[in-house]
């Protein structure tokens, strides 16, 4: 189970091929676990806006993330295959970063979803 959730939105671009430089933008949720101090992010509902229609890749996954004392998070060392990003605000309200995968290049931001009050 996730002890924090962040929503937002990722923004990218294919990395090569016909549709090199369309804007492709999507979901981005990112989860984290204290126990094992790390971060899972989805990127998912991969959209190409400049061909109005969904992208061929979907959905990327980051798992199992570590996530540093100083609240920066990264791995993999490919260019093709990689993520960084870091908290930011109060509590950690938000995160952004970049990422490569699937040749997509791209950046996300996000929003600490906050636990429901009873």
């Amino acid at each position: 189970d996730a002890d924090a959730t962040w929503n937002g939105l990722m923004v990218g671009t294919p990395a090569g091929g016909p549709q090199r430089n369309d804007i492709l933008q999507g979901d981005a949720e990112l989860t984290f676990t204290a126990a094992d101090n790390m971060i899972d992010a989805t990127f998912s509902k991969i959209h190409n806006l400049d061909q109005g229609e969904p992208y061929r890749t979907r959905t990327i996954e980051f798992s199992d993330v570590p996530v540093d004392t100083d609240g920066t998070y990264s791995l993999g060392d490919d260019v093709n295959n990689r993520i960084n990003g870091a908290f930011y605000g109060t509590n950690q309200a938000e995160t952004t970063g970049t990422f490569a995968k699937d040749r997509i290049v791209g950046a996300f931001g996000a929003i600490k979803e906050q636990p429901a009050t009873q």
